[in-house]
């Protein structure tokens, strides 16, 4: 009587540890599926800002505050994918460049843009861009 007494304890103890472990992985699974996308959105932004630094027309757009032009730009490249929102802003050195409205998580870059050939009126380009909320 009493060998099945230890017998049933064991398999009690086995089937505790197999729940706990079973919890632990189920949480652990749940906490690594949440991907941080940060360093593709940099990459992304500085990847625009660099092409918008490199092009006189772009450049004048940003110095002559022609934002419909750089979106349609953005849009037109279609390097950013349907699962990001963006916008863009456009200050004066002095200025703080923010957005009107912020989202839950919104990532941000700028970069000056100086002169062109024919102008020097420095402007702060400003992009960003957040999760869809589809």
């Amino acid at each position: 009587m009493k060998n099945k007494k230890a017998w049933v304890r064991i398999v009690e103890a086995f089937i505790a540890i197999t729940l706990l472990f079973s919890v632990f992985i189920t949480i652990y699974v749940r906490q690594s599926s949440k991907i941080d996308i940060s360093e593709e959105i940099y990459s992304l932004q500085e990847a625009i800002l660099k092409q918008i630094s490199n092009s006189e027309s772009l450049r004048s757009y940003v110095l002559n505050n022609n934002t419909e032009a750089i979106l349609e730009f953005i849009d037109n490249t279609k390097l950013v994918p349907p699962s990001l929102n963006y916008t863009i802003k456009i200050c004066n050195l002095d200025e703080i460049c923010s957005m009107d409205s912020y989202q839950k998580e919104v990532f941000a870059s700028e970069t000056v843009i100086s002169s062109t050939l024919t102008e020097y009126s420095p402007k702060v380009i400003k992009i960003f861009m957040w999760k869809s909320s589809k």
